[in-house]
């Protein structure tokens, strides 16, 4: 969640350099680049050899070499396919059909699959020019407008879940009574578009909306060089803001709807983070008599970065008891220092304000009761968040031989480290692993998986090996423990599922990247 306001950076813009992409246009049409793990997909009506195609195709070229490519046979037919859009793991396209229906599928580069999401979209518009959230769950798209007096485009967006979309809402303030067309999302809170709207240079031109308050804010026509008197669309921009591809039939171009590269030493769009205040309210109660406790200690740890609420968020710490001590510098080390204490009252309540973050770890603590940890992450910017919290007593009968992990839970095991395919076991860690393997030598029906993961630095096979290794290498630790061999299933994803924006081709620190290092620990029967 983010607190601030995007906006305009008019002097990167303006400073900003294009370049044409001369290894890919040709004498006809590119345009709608989409950059997705350090490719950049596009449509053209020319083939990767140079010639006239009638029809458009889609294609790609790596955003580093910028050599243009075809996609897999599978992909292009006798009829056009659109521009793509992107979730988080696939890309989605149109193809136009004999009939006026329009298909929409979904592409996953990793395995060359693909999935006709026609029927489960449920739609009976044609939709073109498809763009998503990160996630999936909202999709903006351009559908035609049949009137009496003039038809046109519009911009229209859905919300739904796996593939569904049965709520349409509008884009109230975006659409216009000209053609609004090429929709592209970018961080969930940047809508770019195209529109030959009055006020602009002339053809389409770029706008751009921010996302602020729970609606879509004016759109802003962008400046020169981005927009021109010639056809402007399809602006697509990597992860920092400063580079990215955009399509113009502007003079000088190698054909019509040409690709350029623009490039800025600074963001074109920039944020400003808001100070804005939440007020907690927590109410610590016993759990046998719903009593108020007094001096309960409450320590709320602020989460600052997003990586490292994603990295919470997998752990399964919605209000976790535990007898054992979880420290929080076992978690979150690099962040214990903005760690704030508060206590509650004889009514058992604390009621502190604190400045607004994406998330909160929360540690609730009193002498002879278990420990309670939280996970909170404000979906409302509600006045005061109410946390009701209920503390078990130490003395409640807890099974002979506790397991640290339940039949359905699945979670990321805290302390482990790698080294090439070693595996370094922190004192943390190693304690966890102590409970799992005298839990499973106690339980002989528990059955667990282990599976593996990397970041998306270094080559796709070799990491799907290294997390294979990993996997492997932590199961041998538990045998040496006891633990039946046939007991523990091992499992490498490699980079297929990575936690955070550090994707193939994506500038990232080390700790950032580290957090997809890791191993997940799946419980099949308990």
């Amino acid at each position: 969640m983010l607190f601030g306001q995007w906006s305009v950076n008019k002097e990167a813009i303006l400073s900003a350099k294009l370049q044409n992409c001369q290894n890919v246009n040709s004498k006809g049409n590119e345009y709608c680049p989409l950059i997705f793990k350090n490719q950049v997909y596009f449509v053209s009506d020319y083939n990767a050899k140079g010639k006239y195609t009638d029809q458009f195709d889609l294609y790609y070229f790596d955003g580093n070499k910028g050599k243009k490519m075809p996609m897999p046979a599978n992909i292009n037919s006798l009829f056009h396919e659109g521009p793509m859009g992107k979730t988080k793991d696939h890309l989605v396209f149109t193809r136009s059909t004999p009939t006026t229906e329009v298909e929409v599928i979904q592409y996953n580069p990793a395995n060359n699959s693909t999935v006709k999401l026609t029927g489960a979209l449920d739609l009976n518009l044609s939709v073109l020019h498809p763009t998503f959230d990160e996630a999936g769950g909202r999709m903006i798209a351009t559908i035609p407008i049949v009137d009496s007096i003039k038809s046109h485009t519009d911009l229209k967006m859905w919300e739904g879940k796996n593939t569904k979309f049965p709520t349409i809402k509008k884009l109230e303030g975006i659409n216009s009574t000209a053609n609004d067309c090429f929709p592209r999302l970018i961080n969930d809170s940047i809508l770019i578009f195209a529109s030959d709207r009055a006020g602009g240079y002339g053809g389409l031109d770029l706008y751009v909306s921010f996302y602020s308050d729970d609606a879509w804010q004016t759109p802003l026509h962008l400046p020169e060089p981005i927009n021109g008197p010639a056809d402007d669309f399809g602006l697509v921009l990597n992860a920092d803001m400063k580079k990215g591809y955009l399509n113009s039939s502007r003079p000088g171009g190698k054909g019509g709807d040409d690709i350029y590269l623009i490039q800025s030493k600074n963001s074109l769009f920039d944020f400003t983070h808001v100070k804005q205040n939440l007020t907690f309210d927590f109410e610590i109660l016993d759990i046998l008599t719903f009593l108020p406790i007094q001096d309960a200690f409450i320590k709320i740890l602020p989460i600052k970065h997003d990586s490292t609420l994603t990295y919470l968020a997998q752990q399964n710490l919605e209000l976790v008891n535990t007898s054992k001590e979880l420290k929080l510098n076992n978690v979150i080390a690099d962040q214990l220092s903005s760690a704030l204490l508060f206590k509650t009252d004889s009514l058992g309540i604390s009621q502190p304000t604190l400045e607004i973050d994406p998330g909160y770890f929360i540690e609730v603590a009193i002498p002879n009761y278990q420990r309670q940890y939280l996970l909170h992450i404000p979906e409302r910017l509600d006045t005061i968040q109410e946390i009701v919290m209920v503390l078990s007593p130490e003395s409640i009968a807890q099974d002979s031989v506790p397991r640290p992990i339940s039949q359905g839970q699945r979670f990321a095991i805290q302390g482990l480290t790698f080294d090439e395919n070693k595996l370094i076991i922190e004192d943390f860690a190693e304690d966890f692993l102590s409970d799992l393997s005298s839990a499973m030598k106690a339980y002989s029906t528990m059955l667990i998986q282990l599976i593996g993961y990397t970041d998306a630095r270094g080559n796709a096979v070799q990491n799907f090996r290294k997390s294979q290794a990993r996997a492997e290498n932590l199961k041998k630790y538990l045998i040496e423990q006891g633990v039946e061999s046939d007991r523990i299933i091992t499992l490498g994803e490699g980079e297929n599922k990575i936690l955070n924006q550090c994707t193939d081709g994506v500038e990232c620190l080390d700790y950032e990247h580290n957090i997809n290092n890791r191993i997940e620990i799946s419980c099949i029967s308990d």
